[in-house]
């Protein structure tokens, strides 16, 4: 067994955390957050690559500097490039958003 599966609680929020920082994220993050939940993959979302990109260049880097320091997303070095990909807290809130369409 590897250290992230023994130690996966580590990686989660609490209920209440995890709906603290729900309500702190505004639109614009939830659609990057949902973005890269919708690129699962080995290959991650690079922010570029996002349709409104360019018209929208702050709000996105915004979102994702936010998600990136509350734990939901995370970069990994592929090659020269930095996708994103969803972390443990990640899939927690994406399964909180999906929950609250619902």
């Amino acid at each position: 067994m590897s250290y992230l599966e023994n130690n996966t609680e580590e990686l989660i929020y609490s209920p209440e955390v995890l709906d603290f920082l729900r309500n702190k994220l505004d639109d614009a993050a939830i659609g990057c957050l949902e973005s890269v939940a919708e690129t699962k993959g080995e290959l991650g979302l690079l922010k570029t690559k996002i349709p409104e990109f360019k018209t929208k260049r702050r709000a996105i880097e915004t979102a994702f500097a936010v998600l990136e320091a509350q734990g939901f997303v995370e970069t990994r070095q592929l090659g020269n490039m930095r996708p994103y990909f969803l972390t443990v807290r990640g899939e927690q809130l994406i399964d909180l958003i999906n929950n609250e369409k619902e």
